[in-house]
This record gives C-alpha cells, structure tokens and sequence, in this order.
C-alpha cells in the first residue's frame, strides 16, 4: 500500500474591497448577502480573499482596508458595491491600490 502524500497549494491573495454607505437604508440586508456570495464565489475560484469582511465608506476606512489589503500581499483588487453606496470612494481605492483593479457592481 502506497503512504499518499498530499501537498497543499497556496492560494492566491486577492484584495475584496467593499464600498459601503455611511447612512442607513438601501437594503443592508442585500449588501451582506453580496458581500457574502461574493467572497464565497472567489473563495470557490481559489483566491483567498482579504479585507472583504470590512466595508469601508470613507477615504479613512478606504485607508485601511487597502493598507491591510497591501500587507496581505495581495496582487489585484476586487471593487464590491453591492447597493447603493459612496461610489466615488472607488477613485480613491484606485489612487491608493496603484495596482489592477476589478469594479464590480
């Protein structure tokens, strides 16, 4: 009988950056079950998806999302905006990330 040996691939680090709204409303529900499908749908794909368990809805928050997104090695950036949110945020993502982005809406 042959001893199987498995090896584990390293997946790939992928930046999930969600734009949410300061103010209430516009279907919170639907943006958590986005964000969700979201990551589960790149986690299926194989990436291993970074900071998409912190909506960001200002350029402070944006600020370090992006930072942990960066340190995490990460080579891409996903832009989620599930429902209505602070769409111009996304400039201001794309200014700091430097690197490839996906908009994602």
């Amino acid at each position: 009988m042959k001893d199987s040996v498995q090896t584990e691939t390293k997946r790939a680090a992928l930046g999930l950056f969600v734009v949410r709204r300061k103010r209430k409303g516009f279907d919170q529900e639907w943006n958590q079950v986005m964000r969700t499908r979201a990551a589960e749908a790149l986690g299926a794909l194989g990436y291993d998806c970074i900071g998409g368990d912190a909506p960001a809805a200002d350029d402070a928050a944006a600020a370090d999302v992006i930072g942990k997104i960066h340190r995490a090695g990460a080579e891409a950036l996903v832009v989620l905006q599930p429902s209505l949110g602070a769409g111009q945020l996304s400039l201001a993502v794309m200014q700091q990330w430097g690197k490839p982005v996906v908009l994602w809406s």
